[in-house]
This record gives C-alpha cells, sequence and structure tokens, in this order.
C-alpha cells in the first residue's frame, strides 16, 4: 500500500502509472528512454521517461494497408 499525503504526489505518480499502462500494450519495435538527471527550467530535477517508436513501419501499416497509394514525408527528427 502506497500512502500519498500530497495531492501532486498522487497526480505524478498517477502519470507513471499511466505511462506504464500505456508501455504494456506495446510488444516490440518500442524503446523505453530514460533521462533521470533532466533538469527543468528552474534548476529542479524532473526525471524523463520517453516511449520511443524504433520501427516506422508499426505506426504506418495500417496507413499503407488502408489506402491504395500513401505519400509519406518526413521530417527532421530531435536526437533520443
Amino acid at each position: 500500500t502506497l500512502r500519498c499525503v500530497e495531492v501532486e504526489d498522487a497526480r505524478a505518480l498517477g502519470r507513471v502509472a499511466q505511462f506504464a499502462a500505456t508501455v504494456s500494450t506495446y510488444a516490440e519495435g518500442f524503446s523505453i528512454v530514460v533521462d533521470p538527471l533532466r533538469r527543468g527550467s528552474s534548476g529542479v530535477p524532473e526525471p524523463q521517461l520517453d516511449l520511443a517508436c524504433l520501427d516506422a513501419s508499426l505506426a504506418l501499416k495500417p496507413v499503407v494497408e488502408r489506402f491504395r497509394s500513401v505519400v509519406l514525408t518526413s521530417g527532421t527528427l530531435s536526437p533520443l
């Protein structure tokens, strides 16, 4: 049992739980990227978890299957 005294603690825990639920729906082609040393603009530590898609075909497959012709474009991707 986890007890959250502050409402903000419960919100943060809820966001982590939501992220974990999202991650559990993806089997392969994705990776969790952790930045435990990230600091916010005020200098306060704000660790960050990201879910990165490493296989673009997973995201494009439903589109390609639905339409006969597909025009794919690309933009600049930010580094991990």
